[in-house]
């Protein structure tokens, strides 16, 4: 499972500062933070003030939460559109999870919290040196107790512990295919490198030596994700372990010649939730989600739901 950030990419946004923490730095005299508690940070006074709080004063000037979103929606984009991305997978998964009943093992969820509270510790220490505690870290970088930072922590991992089992239980409800592909520019290459996949060549080898990238192994994809219809129509008419004959794809303006392998079918599977559960998990377990995987739910579930700017 890739390390969950401690806290959201938002959070270091407003108080990071070089060196260890508790430096101080000398000048002017520090701001009033309005809300937060002695020592805190400005993100924890944005953090407990309620509405648009002002969370500091700084010469008599106010700097208020919607300054803080402001401010990071203009000066750091890319963190801004994770973090509006991240937010409406959540609505989505949320709504998911209701619809269908899908819920997150609990003896898994406090295993995964465990394991990624032990990794920030020790990142911590190795950052800062084994005299600082992830305690002292998160009180002085933001204002945090490690209760507070346990909770945003355990928020995380069970959003995507429930992201895994919606995107496994969305598949399993529809035909998939399993295959290879492999991709050429001319197209007696992809016929040559087609016929000798047939006789037991490895396509990926074969690729690789004369394709313009290497085989793509390809999450189980189902037969609307493949356009055009009639491509996969083709595709999905091959039996298992069948190499099909090259077909041809137009992609911005270049011919390309594609050459498909079957590695197996998945039929739609019927039922709730419950009762394909014990799949869902031992698949899991086999088979963590991949990013290409998320990206195509991710993609076909905000097109469901309807997602588009105010």
């Amino acid at each position: 499972m890739k390390r969950i950030a401690a806290i959201s990419v938002l959070l270091c946004l407003v108080s990071c500062r070089s060196g260890s923490p508790g430096a101080r730095e000398s000048g002017p005299a520090a701001p009033e933070f309005v809300r937060g508690r002695e020592g805190a940070s400005p993100l924890a006074a944005a953090r407990e003030g309620a509405g648009d709080a002002v969370v500091a004063r700084v010469g008599g000037a106010e700097i208020r939460r919607s300054d803080i979103g402001d401010f990071v929606l203009r000066y750091f984009r890319d963190q801004a559109n994770e973090a509006v991305t991240q937010l409406v997978d959540e609505t989505i998964l949320s709504a998911e999870a209701k619809a269908h009943g899908i819920e997150v093992p609990e003896e898994l969820a406090r295993q995964r919290i465990e394991e990624e509270a032990r990794a920030f510790e020790q990142k911590v220490r190795v950052q800062f040196g084994a005299e600082t505690s992830a305690g002292n870290y998160l009180r002085d970088r933001y204002g945090l107790t490690p209760e507070e930072h346990r909770r945003d922590l355990a928020r995380l991992v069970r959003v995507q512990l429930l992201r895994d089992r919606v995107i496994r239980f969305t598949a399993l409800r529809e035909e998939r295919a399993e295959i290879r592909e492999a991709v050429f520019a001319d197209e007696a290459e992809a016929r040559r490198a087609a016929e000798a996949a047939r006789s037991g060549a490895d396509l990926s080898a074969l690729a690789e030596a004369g394709g313009i990238r290497a085989s793509t192994a390809l999450p189980p994809v189902p037969r609307s994700e493949i356009s055009p219809p009639e491509l996969a129509e083709r595709v999905f008419a091959l039996g298992e372990g069948e190499v099909g004959e090259p077909v041809a794809v137009v992609s911005e303006g270049r011919r390309l010649w594609h050459v498909f392998k079957m590695v197996r079918k998945l039929p739609a599977r019927a039922g709730g939730y419950g009762e394909l559960r014990a799949g869902i998990e031992a698949d899991l377990a086999a088979r963590p989600v991949s990013s290409l995987e998320y990206m195509l739910w991710a993609r076909r579930a905000r097109e469901a739901y309807g997602l588009s700017a105010p």
